[in-house]
């Protein structure tokens, strides 16, 4: 099984920089400049139990579902382990029981 950082994450440890039309900045720098995270949060929990079911019922059960599987519930840990870390101990990611159902996630012909 491959590792999650390599084959999903990239290199987190890296430095990354983001240009922009007004230049380059790094991650740090637009971190500072959000007025908060709970708006961003929910779109990105969404988004990531949107990925599950896709990947679920696509390509990616056919390649390797097992390593995806075990990146996508170490990511979920490493999320609650940041929520503690930083004070938001009462917000704990778990998927759910079933995609949303305004998208339809089943196969193309």
């Amino acid at each position: 099984m491959k590792t999650c950082s390599r084959m999903w994450m990239g290199n987190l440890d890296e430095k990354v920089i983001v240009k922009t039309k007004h230049g380059e900045l790094t991650l740090e720098q637009l971190a500072e400049v959000q007025p908060g995270l709970a708006r961003l949060m929910k779109e990105i929990g969404d988004r990531f139990h949107v990925l599950y079911y896709a990947a679920k019922g696509e390509s990616i059960k056919a390649k390797d579902w097992e390593t995806f599987e075990h990146c996508y519930k170490s990511a979920v840990d490493e999320a609650n382990k940041l929520h503690e870390k930083y004070g938001y101990g009462f917000i704990h990611y778990k998927l759910s029981k079933n995609p949303p159902d305004y998208y339809d996630l089943n196969p193309r012909d």
